[in-house]
């Protein structure tokens, strides 16, 4: 599959204004608007210090300066078993870069109550499985990497590999996939991920993870993704 042919992004955004449920979400360029008195599962009000969310740019390895891996790194196109971590050169854009280690954990189905929720809210989703994606992240080197948004470079993915649709969730306490918080650039500190994905067809779940980030050596455009799958 190539760069072009792989599923593109559904963004669900819900935020608590005032008791009231205010839910955005776009797919193929539809955009739906829902109010309402949802029983949302909100993220908990403790709080942390603010980041800039930094979104990965498409161009970030031709922006690269340090285009050699590490000898630490996986090989690209390695298939690991979920749990067993991996070191990852990632590339931030504008010449930036980090040495991150990942350990993906196994994808579960959303919660019917959950999915009620977020076919409401978007109802794209309809007649869809939703999966959650857990995964810990470590800085090991590199720039800093406060902010970053990570959910542009994980899939999840069949028992074959193939991508599903991305799904991204903000303020959803069920599953929430960053920005990274400040604390990532602190060493030895582990940050707890979970991204989403969906999938149209029930025999065919998300049972995996997938990295990749285009035009880097981990690209499953050119098939060097690096994925993991039950053992």
């Amino acid at each position: 599959m190539t760069t072009s042919q792989r599923p593109r992004a559904l963004v669900i955004a819900l935020v608590a204004i005032g008791g009231v449920v205010v839910g955005a979400a776009a797919m193929f360029g539809a955009l739906t608007l829902i109010t309402g008195d949802l029983p949302v599962p909100f993220a908990s009000a403790t709080p942390t210090p603010s980041v800039t969310p930094q979104a990965l740019p498409g161009t970030a390895w031709a922006e690269a300066t340090a285009t050699a891996l590490p000898v630490s790194v996986v090989a690209p196109g390695t298939t690991l078993s979920l749990g067993d971590p991996a070191q990852i050169e990632l590339a931030l854009g504008k010449g930036r870069s980090a040495l991150i280690s990942v350990t993906p954990g196994a994808p579960t189905l959303a919660s019917e109550s959950d999915l009620a929720i977020l076919r409401k809210v978007t109802p794209q989703l309809a007649g869809m499985s939703v999966y959650y994606l857990p995964l810990t992240v470590t800085k090991v080197a590199g720039d800093s990497l406060a902010g970053v948004q990570l959910s542009t470079v994980m899939y999840g993915v069949t028992a074959t590999t193939v991508p599903l649709q991305q799904l991204t969730l903000v303020d959803w306490r069920a599953c929430s996939g960053g920005p990274l918080p400040v604390t990532i650039d602190d060493p030895g500190t582990e940050v707890t991920l979970c991204f989403a994905a969906a999938s149209a067809d029930a025999s065919h779940p998300a049972v995996g993870l997938e990295f990749s980030q285009p035009g880097g050596p981990y690209d499953a455009g050119t098939g060097t993704a690096v994925s993991w799958l039950p053992r």
